[in-house]
């Protein structure tokens, strides 16, 4: 489960990499980064569970602020 957990969140990652649309790249992010935290959780890495939860709070911050400049 451990291997299933990091691949899906890197592939997630590398997917967003191919999105042109910035509001896309960052909400697949956000699932790549949720499927890490978890991973981290799980699997006693607290470490990989902060970092995670970084990038997911900023990423976050970020649709919010594309979303109100695109209303």
């Amino acid at each position: 489960m451990a291997y299933a957990l990091v691949n899906m969140g890197y592939f997630l990652m590398f997917l967003a990499l191919a999105a042109k649309d910035i509001l896309f790249l960052r909400s697949i992010l956000i699932f790549g980064q949720l499927s890490l935290v978890s991973y981290g959780y799980f699997f006693d890495n607290q470490w990989v569970s902060y970092w995670n939860l970084l990038f997911f709070g900023i990423n976050s911050f970020q649709i919010a602020r594309l979303l109100r400049e695109r209303s």
